[in-house]
């Protein structure tokens, strides 16, 4: 069974779970009417296209022209980049 503190644990790291599951963006919340997942009891899921732009660097998509200095790249890459 889907455990409550499975949420807990999920969202206390955000910033690691684009990476976890080779997607662009998370967002660990309640899920009002999606269907529940077939292989987790209780687990529901919503997946949608995510917001921004693919980052011709990286490939991810997230927004882009945050660093000035790389206006065509996303925050992170012109980090690395510059």
């Amino acid at each position: 069974m889907w455990s409550p503190g499975v949420r807990r644990d999920l969202g206390a790291l955000p910033a690691e779970l684009p990476s976890i599951f080779l997607v662009a963006d998370v967002a660990v919340g309640a899920v009002d009417g999606a269907p529940e997942s077939p292989l987790v009891p209780g687990l529901r899921l919503r997946i949608e296209r995510a917001a921004g732009e693919k980052c011709p660097r990286c490939w991810n998509i997230r927004r882009l022209g945050v660093d000035t200095r790389h206006p065509e790249l996303c925050e992170r890459c012109a980090g690395v980049v510059a």
